[in-house]
């Protein structure tokens, strides 16, 4: 059993973010909730600098348009530091095994023929190794899942590698979202100098550089499959999706939820 230390580093460290994090997780409790909230100020909308003064026409109904966050300034600080550690651990730098080998294994021994049970099963336990071995960005990692981390990997998982291994047999280049596919577009009605306007606010997933090295992973895991593993067959999107959980989403939060109670318990944060 561990002994309290109320001077461990990583006690403190969970404890200060777990604090951070109160009114995420308040927020945040259920499905649905918009997210933003937190202007980020002096920074450019995506859609701006896509279309400069031409998104007028593109979004006539806004009189304004903005870049928000769901997280303050102090919390997103958190947040991109855990997220660098993070793609730093499935990158193999702080991890026993990069997330691309962790795939390979999955699949060869787990789940073939099914690529994406394969994916969705080392993602999870990459998840949960990284807790375990950096307990103190659990709390962080908690707050992130709470806000959209799940929607983001279930994206990789179901719509953006979706096709990976099925190109690679064909030998189609396998290609990364833009930026655009990481930014949210929002509508809302404010008062703005006594009056009420038309606004919309642009949400950043602060996730984009580790899901693009996700899809590297992704992207490497297939190579390795074709060219060194020999396998020759994809099954078709519909069969892959039905051997998933219902909502992959969910099904990550939750994996990450628990991992962290366990470790908030563990150092006797709550």
């Amino acid at each position: 059993m561990r002994i309290l230390d109320l001077s461990d580093s990583t006690y403190q460290q969970l404890a200060a973010t777990w604090a951070l994090f109160t009114d995420i997780r308040a927020r945040f409790d259920g499905p649905g909730e918009e997210r933003g909230g937190h202007e980020r100020v002096g920074v450019t909308p995506v859609y701006v600098k896509k279309f400069g003064p031409a998104v007028a026409q593109v979004f006539p109904e806004a009189q304004r348009f903005t870049v928000e966050s769901s997280f303050s300034a102090a919390q997103l600080a958190a947040v991109n530091a855990t997220l660098v550690a993070l793609k730093q651990h499935l990158c193999g730098q702080q991890g026993p095994a990069a997330l691309s080998a962790q795939i390979v294994v999955s699949y060869r021994s787990v789940t073939q023929p099914y690529y994406l049970k394969a994916l969705l099963l080392s993602t999870e336990a990459a998840l949960r190794a990284f807790m375990q071995q950096q307990p103190e960005h659990a709390a962080v990692l908690d707050a992130i899942f709470r806000v959209a981390g799940g929607e983001g990997l279930r994206d990789i998982v179901r719509v953006y590698g979706a096709h990976y291994l099925e190109q690679e047999i064909d030998g189609a280049e396998l290609s990364i979202p833009d930026l655009l596919a990481f930014v949210d577009v929002h509508d809302d009605t404010r008062m703005i100098d006594g009056t009420l306007q038309q606004v919309k606010y642009e949400v950043w997933c602060p996730g984009t550089d580790l899901a693009r090295e996700v899809l590297r992973q992704c992207q490497a895991a297939v190579r390795t499959l074709v060219q060194a593993e020999a396998v020759h067959m994809a099954l078709p999107l519909a069969a892959e999706v039905a051997a998933l959980p219902g909502e992959v989403s969910s099904y990550l939060n939750r994996a990450v939820a628990q991992e962290c109670a366990a470790l908030l318990h563990q150092y006797g944060v709550v």
